[in-house]
């Protein structure tokens, strides 16, 4: 039971929350963070938690370097990647005409430019992954919407810490006021 807690809390799992998942009884979510922290002051169980989290630190080395990969392909993904633009003849729409071609003054049938998205199948694995959903429109196409620039640049941001505030004032903040003086 002490084992599952302390990996759980290497994965930094909430104290009453790892408590809980490891198998140990209590009454309410409070007593469960009570005790969890009792048990968490323990030199033994400290010592295991910082064991389990100097292992896991390569591992999580690895999976932070996916994601920030993830995270830089959908910061600088071109949508133009998921749409291609074809070329048709352009029909009459309306009257006895309907379905037939628009002819230009030579006579020659008009040709229109049109986008449309990329079949799924034919987008190289890496362009297949920047898509976030799906919709269907009214001509039951497929079409694809990729994750978001804003958000993804949000969360690499906050991956590598760029715009927070640190307060680094080291033993002057621990300094009395005559101390200072």
């Amino acid at each position: 039971e002490y084992e599952r807690f302390c990996r759980l809390r290497a994965l930094l799992r909430p104290k009453a929350d790892a408590y809980r998942q490891s198998g140990l009884k209590s009454k309410s979510d409070h007593d469960a963070a009570g005790n969890a922290s009792r048990l968490e002051r323990r030199q033994d169980v400290t010592e295991r938690i910082a064991f389990l989290t100097r292992q896991e630190e390569e591992i999580l080395q690895l999976k932070r370097a996916r994601i920030e990969e993830f995270l830089w392909g959908a910061h600088e993904f071109n949508i133009a990647d998921l749409w291609e633009t074809v070329e048709a003849v352009k029909l009459h729409k309306i009257g006895d005409k309907k379905g037939q071609p628009v002819l230009d003054e030579n006579g020659e049938p008009e040709i229109v430019k049109y986008q449309r998205p990329k079949l799924f199948s034919d987008l190289p694995e890496e362009i297949q992954r920047m898509v976030e959903s799906c919709s269907i429109d009214e001509s039951g196409r497929v079409i694809p919407k990729a994750y978001s620039k804003m958000q993804a640049n949000q969360e690499l941001r906050k991956l590598l810490g760029i715009g927070t505030v640190s307060r680094d004032d080291g033993e002057l903040s621990r300094l009395s006021d005559a101390e200072l003086i």
